[in-house]
């Protein structure tokens, strides 16, 4: 009886919010794999998860087109071709608050210290945990250790997109 309840709930859920069951499904999977990998694998992948995000944002928001003009923009070389162009575009066309624009630019510059850097690095240094402070400094978390802080405010950045994506809705054509 339970299962049947969490099914109509879950099926309900998806009906208000479409796609929400399956974001959900890959955000918990996101967050076991976070938990498994270093704290290089970690920034990386959580960065990546999150830019992913931010195109499907884009993507629900801008006019329909074919694969090759969509591949055109999100292309390395488009003008949506990295991290940080989606993070500008989304606040630019208000699909994203500016608190969620500062928390993806820090993410996105996590990613750059880990990727970019030769030497060991994880999130105990002093200024990725500063930058981890700076995330969503709206939301406190409980988490004292920098890592599972990260992952938090990961997730509670995820949230954000998908309230932001459930409420965004194709543009249409002129």
């Amino acid at each position: 009886m339970k299962t049947e309840i969490n099914n109509d709930f879950d099926n309900g859920l998806d009906l208000l919010i479409p796609t929400v069951k399956d974001r959900t499904s890959t955000l918990f999977t996101i967050v076991n794999e976070l938990e498994k990998e270093s704290d290089r694998g970690c920034a990386l992948v959580a960065a990546a998860y999150l830019e992913n995000e931010i195109t499907a944002l884009l993507l629900g928001f801008f006019v329909e087109q074919g694969k090759s003009a969509t591949k055109e923009l999100f292309d390395f070389n488009g003008p949506l071709g990295t991290f940080s162009s989606k993070i500008k575009i989304a606040f630019a066309l208000g699909l994203i608050s500016k608190e969620t624009q500062i928390s993806l630019d820090v993410i996105r510059r996590i990613r750059n210290d880990f990727a970019h850097l030769q030497d060991p690095l994880n999130f105990d240094v002093k200024e990725i945990l500063q930058k981890i402070d700076n995330l969503l400094p709206s939301y406190k978390t409980s988490e004292s250790a920098p890592r599972e802080k990260f992952i938090k405010k990961v997730q509670a950045l995820v949230a954000v997109i998908h309230l932001s994506l459930a409420n965004t809705f194709n543009q249409k054509e002129l």
